[in-house]
């Protein structure tokens, strides 16, 4: 049986590693604000909250709010991304055209899985998609017309040796 992927990372032992870590994702253009939504719980990707810590908050999980340093390992906080570039491009047929795709950089504590890794801070790095150039000037970021041209400019960071195993491909 094939094992999936990955973003919450297990309770076993913490290794620090000084860096950055680049990471994948989508998110939703709310064209009337002029902001990033998350896809999954509603959150606004605001370029002044980016600079202040993840923090807990429920999930639409039947559970009380926990305040703790997030992420958390034994929790589902802090901000997801992916390894793998074009892991979020299924969310486009979903999402239809107001869906971006983009990469971000990571810091600070990160809990990392097979497939992706949950961030105490992150920042958007670049955009792509039809309609990305009004996001990409909100935010401050570069704007590529296809995935490719991003990659190029923002290449995936090797975490094999951290997770213990292959990164899925591009």
């Amino acid at each position: 049986m094939r094992q999936l992927p990955s973003y919450m990372g297990d309770m076993g032992s913490v290794e620090l590693v000084p860096g950055t870590l680049r990471g994948y994702r989508g998110w939703r253009w709310d064209p009337c604000c002029s902001k990033l939504l998350s896809t999954g719980i509603m959150y606004v990707w605001e370029r002044e909250r980016l600079q202040r810590d993840a923090t807990c908050v429920p999930s639409g999980i039947a559970r009380p709010p926990m305040f703790h340093s997030s992420p958390a390992s034994w929790c589902v906080c802090g901000y997801y991304a992916s390894y793998a570039p074009r892991d979020y491009e299924l969310h486009a047929g979903i999402y239809g055209p107001d869906y971006l795709h983009g990469t971000i950089s990571a810091h600070g504590f990160i809990v990392l899985g097979t497939g992706g890794f949950r961030a105490q801070r992150v920042q958007v790095d670049a955009l792509y998609g039809p309609g990305g150039q009004r996001a990409a000037e909100v935010y401050g970021v570069p704007w590529f017309v296809t995935i490719e041209e991003m990659v190029k400019e923002f290449p995936p960071s090797n975490v094999d040796e951290l997770i213990g195993a292959p990164r899925a491909s591009a």
